[in-house]
């Protein structure tokens, strides 16, 4: 297991409260020996003006998972290093993302994963410099 704090799902979801991560509708679903995933609803608070869900929901949705992540893996309060994100195509209904804690050396080269959700919608890639 990669993670260096143990918390449950309900735990994690806690974290959320009273934060644009709950004003989004973004809920943790899974944590893994080295993944986390989440969900967050395609509706008026993530909608662009033209109905499709804006760019800025989708990277708050990565940099949500990407810090999450960070502070799951070390035991200190992580400093996000860099965040890319480039939306690909808009979905409807619900946006899933996940993340992958791929080491915990100071850098490491950026996987993406499309998991279950068969089309590529958004990526991020995301730097938490080391302990």
């Amino acid at each position: 297991m990669i993670w260096k704090r143990h918390l449950t799902l309900d735990e994690l979801n806690a974290t959320s409260d009273n934060t644009m991560v709950a004003h989004l509708g973004i809920v943790y679903t899974h944590i893994g020996d080295d993944s986390l995933e989440a969900v967050m609803p395609v509706d008026s608070r993530t909608h662009q003006p033209f109905g499709l869900l804006h760019g800025g929901a989708s990277a708050a949705l990565a940099e949500t998972l990407g810090s999450m992540a960070g502070f799951l893996m070390t035991p200190r309060r992580p400093v996000r290093g860099r965040d890319r994100a480039q939306c690909v195509a808009p979905p409807s209904g619900i946006a899933g993302a996940g993340a992958r804690g791929v080491s915990a050396a100071a850098s490491w080269p950026p996987k993406p994963e499309l998991g279950n959700c068969g089309i590529l919608m958004s990526r991020a890639d995301a730097a938490v410099p080391a302990d």
